[in-house]
């Protein structure tokens, strides 16, 4: 019994393609670490499509060569992939990241509710404290800016009135 198992285990998982599968990760982690992001992108999504390799770590890290690329909208849909993930430090960062694409974009309330959220995963990503932080220190900024401004165009309001009697 123990031999059929075993050899059912070396049919599903062929030895060769688990030295494939290492070669593309290796291969797509050099080519990040050398800032190659465009082979990066297409060797892990090679892994994903003709590899059917589905790991936290790979969505992450294409979330991670799309931004580099400036391809947000590909990030964003690598990371919401990655915030489904099991291990609760990649999550985390996966939460931060789609909260620092939020803040580019200036959508500061979304931004602030991914940070919690990467926050809640892992109370350790201090990265997520200091950008959660920043975030409400620029909402509260553009809140104070946005008052001042009403405060000036109901200033300049009551003067034309003025100037009008």
């Amino acid at each position: 019994m123990k031999f059929v198992v075993l050899l059912l285990l070396i049919w599903v998982n062929d030895p060769n393609d688990i030295a494939l599968i290492n070669a593309y990760k290796a291969d797509a982690e050099q080519s990040f670490l050398a800032e190659d992001f465009s082979q990066a992108v297409s060797q892990y999504k090679f892994l994903m499509d003709s590899l059917n390799v589905n790991e936290d770590a790979i969505h992450l890290n294409l979330g991670h060569a799309y931004h580099q690329i400036g391809d947000t909208a590909q990030a964003r849909t690598a990371y919401n992939q990655a915030t489904l993930s099991s291990n609760t430090a990649l999550k985390s960062i996966a939460y931060q990241q789609l909260g620092v694409i939020s803040k580019s974009n200036e959508n500061l309330k979304e931004s602030l509710t991914y940070l919690k959220a990467s926050i809640k995963a892992n109370p350790a990503n201090s990265d997520a404290k200091y950008d959660f932080e920043l975030v409400k220190k620029l909402m509260q900024e553009n809140k104070e800016d946005q008052e001042d401004k009403e405060d000036q165009e109901d200033k300049e309001d009551q003067e034309d009135k003025e100037d009008q009697e």
